[in-house]
């Protein structure tokens, strides 16, 4: 019996070992920061789409993008990006709203995903980040957690990516939706000007 009890011990380390850790972002920002020089010539201002980005109600209403940074820069998870859906395109991408988006890329080419209960899976970890978990912001100061979402595994294809606005609810370039292609990446969002 004494064997049975140290195999069994044996094998629960071994699947508890084997179990995904969680993947943490804690060098991405919820809200971008205040710039005070003066805009290079690849930066622009650009409008956020409603209330996509919005958890707190802090959010800019306009943030800078540098649109020479992925030039010479790997896109990262955690990037607010701007991107720019072609209109006849935006069906499949955008809930049929085409032209430019800033939102934040959550999944990388060739990673796994599904959503359980409001939560972000990658590769079988949990997503452990502001923007790994539903939220719904209607107005106020601070979002809801919500857990009555969630979504099939699936692969995100090469050369694309999966993005989302923070308010998942209210971005049309959100997770339910399709993967982006990197060709509609534009820029990274670097901050803010007042």
């Amino acid at each position: 019996m004494l064997k049975f009890y140290i195999v069994l011990i044996i094998l629960i380390s071994i699947l508890v070992g084997c179990a995904p850790e969680s993947i943490k972002d804690e060098d991405s920002y919820q809200i971008p920061p205040l710039l005070t020089d003066e805009l290079g010539e690849d930066m622009k201002e650009v409008e956020v789409f409603t209330d996509v980005m919005q958890r707190d109600g802090q959010f800019p209403e306009k943030v800078v993008v540098d649109t020479n940074y992925y030039s010479s820069n790997e896109v990262s998870r955690g990037d607010l990006v701007q991107v720019n859906i072609p209109a006849d395109q935006a069906a499949e991408y955008s809930q049929g709203n085409p032209g430019s988006h800033v939102v934040r890329v959550v999944a990388l080419p060739g990673e796994t995903v599904k959503a359980e209960e409001g939560q972000l899976y990658v590769d079988g970890a949990e997503l452990e980040t502001f923007y790994g978990s539903a939220y719904r912001w209607a107005g106020g100061s601070s979002a809801e957690q919500t857990t009555d979402f969630s979504m099939p595994e699936f692969t995100v294809p090469e050369s694309s990516f999966l993005l989302s606005g923070d308010n998942w609810w209210r971005s049309p370039v959100n997770i339910a939706i399709s993967p982006i292609p990197r060709e509609f990446i534009v820029g990274k969002v670097i901050g803010y000007i007042e």
